[in-house]
């Protein structure tokens, strides 16, 4: 081999180990190029979980308010029902109204069944302890006649048999109340058995029905057993009878809508303010006479999204009785007319309650039955 050729052999490979070593990257260039990959995987993740974290509020937002939604159904069907089939729809002078019983003797030989008045109001409100939430009680019947009044003309079989007009207001097991004006007495019985038109046969039970020892007549109205719908919100879910039919639901507040107490002819049914189910207005010591004057009742369901936030970002109620309230309210209040206080401390039971977000909905429900019923609910 010559000298040229060798010349041209190491030139060749001292430049093709040169040109080797330049296309490759520097410790540098890679260290350099991770630092960039990881700004931009950090900066695609903070992206991410921003995204996903909004998606999880409008998610349980959507979810809180089909709750709600779900609530405030149920509630407002069941309260429009009330009273349906139970009182009776006559307000005559001559005829003693259930709600004016001053008690009523149970004579269906049935322990479990409660004769007293309170069975037979339509709604009931009883307020939660505590600033808790409060409890809906509602009571219709399912008779086809919607307690229609018939007049009882006799009594015989030593109380056991009644005459009546007619008896198509009547079924065979359908319980009954019987109001005697002239002696300021009432009774509930059951119907054993009905003969074609005018004769109704009581079950024997602890007592009897004592012929009316006054010239106004005594009446009676059959009805189907009352269950009452009671409605509460507890253990962050709403419970109908003790059955859970929404979740989210933290809470529930109610306020009865009340007509005045001497009102103008036209405006009985009126209502003039809204009062809270306590005081004279609690349900244990509410009179008849009040509760005659509740025509409505309005509702505030508390919803939350259950997803916890790190930082507090629900406000509590600046006022009840403010014109323009500010944070989580039922509703605008008065001084006369103050709305529902709304405790998230005390309705969900925690300290860090401003970390969820709520919703409240809110709705006015007349009820319909007592209104056509005029006084005589």
């Amino acid at each position: 081999m010559t000298i040229s050729t060798e010349y041209r052999l190491v030139e060749f490979f001292g430049k093709a180990g040169k040109r080797s070593w330049q296309g490759g990257f520097s410790l540098v260039e890679i260290l350099v190029g991770m630092v960039v990959a990881l700004l931009a995987s950090l900066a695609i993740m903070q992206a991410f979980s921003g995204f996903e974290g909004q998606k999880r509020i409008t998610s349980g937002t959507a979810d809180a308010q089909t709750s709600s939604a779900l609530a405030i159904y149920s509630i407002q069907r069941e309260v429009q029902q009330a009273g349906f089939g139970m009182a009776l729809y006559d307000y005559r002078e001559n005829r003693l109204l259930p709600m004016d019983c001053p008690s009523i003797v149970n004579i269906t030989g049935d322990s479990s069944i409660s004769p007293a008045p309170v069975d037979y109001v339509p709604v009931v409100i009883a307020d939660g302890e505590n600033d808790e939430s409060d409890e809906i009680v509602i009571r219709y019947g399912n008779s086809p006649t919607g307690g229609a009044i018939v007049e009882v003309t006799a009594v015989s079989g030593g109380g056991s048999a009644l005459s009546v007009n007619n008896n198509m207001v009547c079924r065979v097991n359908d319980r009954m109340l019987i109001t005697d004006r002239g002696n300021n007495r009432c009774f509930l019985g059951k119907v054993e058995g009905l003969d074609d038109t005018t004769g109704i046969d009581l079950v024997q039970g602890s007592g009897s029905i004592v012929a009316s020892t006054s010239s106004a007549p005594v009446h009676l109205s059959c009805f189907e057993p009352v269950t009452p719908r009671s409605f509460v919100a507890v253990g962050g879910e709403l419970r109908l009878n003790d059955d859970p039919i929404a979740a989210d639901i933290v809470g529930l507040q109610a306020q009865y809508g009340i007509a005045a107490e001497n009102p103008a002819v036209g405006s009985e049914n009126q209502v003039v303010a809204w009062v809270n189910a306590t005081g004279e207005w609690a349900a244990d010591t509410i009179d008849m006479a009040r509760r005659k004057r509740i025509k409505a009742v309005r509702v505030a369901v508390i919803a939350r999204n259950p997803l916890y936030q790190k930082e507090a970002v629900s406000q509590a109620c600046s006022a009840e009785d403010a014109p323009e309230p500010t944070g989580l309210c039922a509703w605008a209040g008065t001084e006369d007319s103050p709305a529902p206080k709304v405790d998230l401390a005390a309705l969900t039971g925690l300290d860090d309650w401003d970390h969820y977000r709520y919703r409240i909905f809110e709705t006015i429900i007349p009820l319909r039955n007592v209104v056509w019923a005029k006084e005589a609910m």
